[in-house]
């Protein structure tokens, strides 16, 4: 299974919420110019929380992802505290340019 799923988890601050918003859709408008392998990019707000729910190819996309946002993401950090979740079997390669951000990385066990 190469595929990923990821889940990004924000709290954002008290009175950030707009500016978040305008980040996120930058976000969300530079996916669709440039990610080819994205499969799922999706945004849910709940008052002050934000979860990104994400779906990618494989680990190249997810580090290609990555290199598309450039710094987006470090604009929203700057306003939300943030938790990453991955699903799957990241390479040793994405983790590595995760590792700063101390993914919790969920191994598929079995399904349907």
């Amino acid at each position: 299974m190469s595929a990923l799923k990821s889940k990004a988890i924000f709290t954002i601050q008290k009175g950030k919420l707009e500016n978040f918003k305008d980040i996120a859709t930058q976000c969300i408008n530079c996916v669709k110019q440039k990610d080819k392998s994205t499969l799922k990019y999706d945004w849910y707000f709940s008052d002050n929380l934000c979860i990104v729910d994400e779906e990618f190819s494989d680990s190249e996309a997810m580090l290609s992802h990555m290199q598309n946002l450039g710094k987006l993401p470090l604009n929203l950090t700057k306003i939300a505290t943030f938790n990453l979740e991955i699903y799957g079997s990241p390479t040793s390669k994405l983790m590595n340019a995760l590792k700063a951000l101390n993914p919790t990385v969920f191994n598929f066990y079995k399904g349907l």
